[in-house]
C-alpha cells in the first residue's frame, strides 16, 4: 500500500532496515493527517484499494516468489 499512497515509493527491496521502516511509517502518518485535514482520506483509500486490486497488488515488473 505504501507504494500507492506515497506515489511510487519503494522500500525494503533487498534487505530489512528498521530505520527505513520507521521513516516510512512517519511519512504514511503525515500523509494520513494531510488527507484527513482536506477531507480526502476516505476517497484516497478507496482509490488505493481499487488500484491495488486491479494490479493484483503488484508494482511494475515485480514478481512474486
Amino acid at each position: 500500500m505504501t507504494f500507492f499512497i506515497l506515489s511510487g515509493l519503494t522500500i525494503q527491496s533487498e534487505t530489512h532496515d528498521s530505520t527505513e521502516d520507521a521513516n516510512t511509517a512517519l511519512q504514511l502518518y503525515k500523509k494520513y493527517e494531510e488527507l484527513t485535514a482536506k477531507g480526502e482520506f476516505r476517497n484516497v483509500l478507496r482509490q488505493v484499494y481499487e488500484d491495488g486490486r486491479k494490479s493484483g497488488w503488484q508494482i511494475g515488473d515485480s514478481t512474486t516468489e
